[in-house]
């Protein structure tokens, strides 16, 4: 029996032993999600290219392997162009000149467009960072939202484990921010490092829209932070209300999913291989629209179309079945006649 009664004291001070810890462990995730997720040094790595160690790296790629795939592809476009001479097929090879030009000059200025992008976005970033003069450390108080639920429910009996489901959704929801923002800081610096690469699938029609989603990412990445502080703001704003709070904290970790589109880009690569340029000038707007539509041409008697025949045979198989359909449907009919002839004769 004495062990009985003393377990609810145990575990009112177990659970008060928790809620410490989650007090002091979200205090310094929350530091960490605003110094090194949010400001706009590093949420923005735009001095990326003032880095000694990532240029030696950057132009080692650069040199030892983009450049070997962009003249293997520039060779295979020629000898696909004297291939379809030699065959009497000559086309005036606008859309591959278009492409391979495009592509070339975006591969060769990527780092320079991909910092060009980010300067952008981190000056439309630091409108809303420097908005009000708001201390974004001191943003997210967890010892104040306790102090809210001590004053309101001080009184009920499960007043710890409240406080203890509180501070767990203030914990996930920072990690998860901490994770969200750093993953993408990661991937910034992965884009720029492979968008030279990626830029040269423009010349290879199929893959271009491979290519439209890389750029498109880049861009989408980069506006994250943006709508990520909005989130924040709001709830600097209801900082009185530690539910709506905790709500909007959880929904600046979730805003990937929701507003980066191109998130699924490497679940659905192999899918994208089946799209043609018609995909870059249709789903894509803004910029990236731009660079679609220019990237695709207006052009479809291209080079490419020595590579694509399975796109014409397929064109051949659709007519095919339509023909064969149109006989199924004359014998049908003919069929119909001689039943109604044999009829009206009996």
């Amino acid at each position: 029996m004495s062990l009985l009664s003393t377990l609810p004291g145990t575990l009112s001070a177990l659970i008060s032993l928790i809620n410490h810890a989650y007090i002091a462990l979200v205090a310094a995730i929350w530091y960490y999600v605003v110094y090194y997720g949010l400001t706009p040094q590093y949420s923005f790595p735009v001095g990326i290219a003032a880095n000694s160690s990532f240029m030696a790296f950057f132009n080692a790629l650069y040199n030892s392997i983009y450049l070997t795939i962009a003249g293997a592809l520039l060779l295979a476009g020629s000898f696909a162009l004297m291939a379809s001479n030699s065959l009497g097929k000559i086309q005036f090879p606008s859309s591959l000149l278009y492409r391979s030009v495009f592509a070339v000059i975006l591969s060769f200025f990527s780092l320079q467009t991909s910092i060009f992008v980010m300067k952008i976005f981190q000056a439309i970033f630091l409108q809303v960072w420097n908005y009000g003069s708001v201390d974004w450390y001191s943003l997210l108080s967890v010892s104040n939202s306790v102090a809210q639920i001590k004053a309101s429910y001080s009184e009920n009996p499960f007043f710890q484990v409240m406080e203890f489901l509180l501070l767990s959704l203030y914990f996930v929801g920072t990690g998860a921010l901490l994770a969200v923002l750093e993953i993408r800081q990661a991937l910034a610096i992965f884009l720029v490092s492979t968008l030279p690469l990626f830029s040269l699938f423009f010349v290879i029609k199929g893959f271009d829209s491979l290519a439209v989603k890389f750029w498109k990412l880049f861009i989408e990445i980069n506006a994250l932070p943006f709508f990520i502080l909005i989130i924040l703001y709001n709830a600097h704003i209801f900082y009185g209300n530690f539910l709506l709070q905790a709500a909007f904290i959880i929904l600046a970790a979730s805003s990937p999913y929701l507003l980066v589109t191109a998130s699924s880009i490497l679940s659905s690569s192999a899918t994208s291989l089946m799209n043609t340029g018609d995909f870059l000038g249709s789903s894509v707007s803004g910029p990236a629209g731009a660079i679609g539509k220019f990237a695709s041409g207006s052009v479809k008697n291209s080079v490419g179309d020595v590579f694509g025949t399975a796109g014409k045979s397929g064109t051949f198989a659709s007519r095919a079945k339509k023909t064969s359909m149109q006989d199924f449907a004359l014998a049908r009919d003919l069929e119909y006649n001689r039943f109604e002839v044999d009829s009206y004769e009996e």
